[in-house]
């Protein structure tokens, strides 16, 4: 439903353990084993996409709401978890920020910038289109490479 409303397209984000299976299953890549049970959305901030209720959608799809105690929400369901991450920047102390138009608060971290720095989209299927870093597609294209050098 996020492809469908076209919320990759505002910058949205698949991050961590998964993009790198979309990676391996849509790119020429060796496999990489390991996954973790949730799934990383991120979210740049300010949002300045088009409005969805994502929470609304999730527990349509039999999701649970959660709450972090800084206020973050995630969910959790068909043995997943589902985060929401947004860069936080400067000195601020908040830990977490409510994006109204989409009706979830991530939790704020630091140097989440860099994945939104630079991106690549990968249609998935008919009309389904994905938003991922790119630095760590390059990063993983490049690694073995790497290794095998030093290593020699």
């Amino acid at each position: 439903m996020i492809a469908k409303e076209g919320l990759w397209e505002y910058g949205i984000e698949v991050i961590g353990s998964w993009c790198f299976l979309i990676y391996q299953r849509y790119l020429p890549l060796e496999k990489y084993p390991l996954r973790t049970q949730d799934i990383d959305i991120l979210i740049p901030l300010p949002y300045k996409g088009k409005s969805f209720n994502i929470s609304s959608m999730l527990k349509q799809l039999g999701f649970e709401e959660n709450f972090n105690p800084d206020g973050s929400i995630f969910f959790t369901g068909c043995g997943l978890k589902i985060e929401f991450l947004s860069p936080k920047r400067g000195r601020e102390k908040k830990t977490t920020e409510y994006i109204k138009s989409l009706a979830v608060s991530p939790q704020l971290l630091r140097f989440m910038d860099i994945l939104l720095q630079e991106t690549i989209i990968i249609n998935i299927a008919k009309g389904i289109r994905v938003r991922l870093p790119s630095h760590c597609y390059e990063m993983m294209e490049h690694f073995p490479k790497n290794l095998e050098r030093q290593g020699a």
